[in-house]
């Protein structure tokens, strides 16, 4: 018979018996909007404290810490992930950079818009928020962190563009109708998704990962189906 270590143990009596109660008031207005947008990208499905599913404790539960994201599985696991802050965010951010190097949309920097290694300067990765960020060099780090969305809109646009030759869905994933002629492009995370009208996009946001799972699956069959023709 398998045991449970001592510290996993009572890991798991903390999520089981801290599970029912309230973090506290529910977050402000400025932490809600923080939540929204680093959601669509937020790396982890698992807890930062208890590595378990951050379903697995009645959760996920969603914390601002440090004005970023972080989600834990449940209650008992707050007070791990404020300890830990710092070495939490540095975690997110390899995830991030990890998970999206390779597909980053853009050949120039958003900044300078110079072509990355031009006059043989070194190329910059950064995280904002829960999305990464290339710029051709240290000198344009700062003018990004000064305005952020004044460039965040051009890469957005960079990765609704790379995605629009062979998107896989021809229909709504709303409302299974046509996309037809004028379809609504708009990212999750960096996903595109395309809508047939503007009106989907309540539907979308009701049920926004599991329509994002079902693009991703599209996705990998149209790869699959391409790569058997070769």
């Amino acid at each position: 018979m398998k045991f449970l270590t001592a510290t996993a143990l009572t890991l798991s009596l903390t999520c089981l018996l801290s599970s029912l109660a309230p973090l506290d008031d529910g977050p402000s207005a400025e932490e809600k909007a923080i939540i929204a947008a680093e959601l669509p990208s937020y790396p982890f499905k698992t807890c930062v404290v208890s590595k378990r599913p951050l379903d697995s404790g009645a959760g996920p539960f969603d914390l601002v810490i440090d004005e970023h994201l972080v989600r834990v599985c449940c209650p008992g696991c707050e007070g791990g992930a404020r300890g830990k802050a710092g070495e939490i965010r540095r975690s997110i951010e390899r995830a991030v950079i990890a998970r999206d190097r390779a597909h980053w949309p853009m050949k120039e920097c958003p900044v300078s818009g110079k072509a990355y290694g031009e006059a043989g300067s070194k190329s910059v990765e950064l995280v904002h928020g829960t999305r990464y960020v290339k710029l051709c060099c240290e000198g344009c780090v700062k003018v990004f962190e000064d305005d952020p969305s004044a460039f965040m809109e051009e890469i957005d646009a960079s990765y609704i563009k790379s995605q629009l030759d062979g998107y896989p869905l021809k229909s709504c994933p709303v409302s299974k109708r046509p996309l037809g002629d004028a379809p609504v492009d708009l990212l999750y995370g960096t996903t595109l998704v395309r809508l047939c009208c503007k009106g989907c996009e309540r539907g979308f946001k009701k049920d926004a990962e599991a329509i994002v799972t079902e693009i991703n699956k599209a996705w990998a069959k149209a790869q699959a189906e391409k790569a058997k023709k070769k």
